[in-house]
This record gives C-alpha cells, structure tokens and sequence, in this order.
C-alpha cells in the first residue's frame, strides 16, 4: 500500500476511535442492522448493495479483506452478480459481522440517536428515527456530547479524506471520463465499488455509462 494511502488508512482509523462505544442488549434482534435495513429498489429492481461507504472506507475493507480472508471468500465478496439486499459481510452461522474491526462509519453510528445528517446532507427528523434501535446502549457516555456535536462534521472528515485519494487506476479514470462527466466517485454500496474498480477500461468505456446513469440516481 502506499505511503499517502496509509497515512489516510490511520487518519479514518483515528476518526473510527473518537466515537464512542456502544452494545447491543437484546441479542434476538443482533442481525436488525446488518439484515434488515431498508433498501430502496426501483422498478426495474436496481438497488445500491449495503453496505453504503465512502470510497476510503472501500480501500480499507478492500485490506481487510485481502488479509484475512481466503480466495473464494474474497471473491464472493467482489461477485457483483452475487448482490442481494442484505449486506455483503453479514455472517451466515451468526447475528456477527465478518469485518467488523473495519466496519464501515454508517454501521458504527446505526441505533443511535443523532441529528438527521447522513453523507453530508439534511434529512427530515423521521430520517434519524429510521435507525434508532431503544436497545443500542451506549458504553462510552462521557464522549457523547462531543460526538452528537461533532456528527454533522465527521460525514465531511470522510469526503475529504475520499477525494484525496482514489480508488480507480489513471487509466480507469481516463475510461470513466472519456464516456461521462463523472470525475471520481466518492460514496456507493460495496458491490458498486467492487465491480467498477474491477473492471477494465475497456469495460468501463462500453458501460460505465449506462450503468451509472441507472446506479447514480439511487443515491
């Protein structure tokens, strides 16, 4: 990995340590938030696979997994055509997640009660009543004040530390915006990100066009 990319990997890392702790208490439900979160499927059945990332948070799941992980696991996990609406690192045999040290922001935030700021933008106040679980308690009280001020800021903390660096090659870039006015592409489900940084630039110049104007707009 490089230098840049791992001075970036401890910043998020550095970010993920200042929110405070939190357990489930009822353990019949453990899967609600990694199983049972609602996605939006359109009428031609699109939909943007869980988890929904910043693209710094794809490149550290990406070495995550690549080093803990068997092949036939790892590509499962990139299988595109595998996608379902439940997340890609759900653990079949448990209500666990399989990379969870590494899991991504909008699951460490998931069951609490916080201002309706998702990705940088204002919700409605019933968006933030969406994800609150009453059984989340929360280990680490003391921090909470300063995370519930700090919530809005941490989604721009991310975008910053996405567009510094990408997860595409130059020559996957240059396909991408020879066939659009896309620049870079900061936040999509996993499965999104694991296709296209997959896919070759050929590919991309046949596709990324179409498939983006029909993924895009599910954002």
């Amino acid at each position: 990995m490089a230098e840049g990319l791992d001075k970036k990997i401890e910043q998020l890392e550095g970010l993920y340590k200042t929110i405070p702790k939190t357990q489930c208490t009822k353990t019949t439900c453990a899967d609600w938030c990694c199983s049972r979160l609602p996605t939006a499927v359109n009428a031609d059945g699109l939909f943007i696979s869980l988890p929904l990332i910043y693209s710094i948070e794809f490149l550290n799941i990406k070495k995550f997994i690549t080093e803990n992980f068997q092949k036939k696991d790892i590509e499962e996990f990139y299988d595109y055509n595998s996608k379902r609406p439940l997340c890609s690192f759900k653990d079949p045999k448990s209500p666990g997640c399989l990379i969870y040290p590494v899991r991504p922001f909008t699951c460490r935030v998931f069951g609490r009660c916080v201002p309706p700021v998702f990705f940088g933008m204002e919700y409605p106040p019933e968006a933030a009543n969406e994800i609150f679980c009453p059984h989340l308690k929360i280990m680490d009280k003391d921090k909470e004040k300063v995370f519930q001020d700090r919530f809005p800021v941490y989604w721009t903390e991310l975008a910053n530390l996405s567009a510094s660096v990408s997860v595409f090659t130059i020559e996957q870039l240059d396909a991408i915006h020879r066939v659009s006015d896309v620049h870079d592409i900061f936040i999509t489900g996993w499965k999104e990100f694991a296709l296209l940084t997959s896919a070759t630039p050929l590919w991309l110049e046949k596709n990324f066009a179409s498939f983006w104007k029909a993924h895009g707009n599910l954002l």
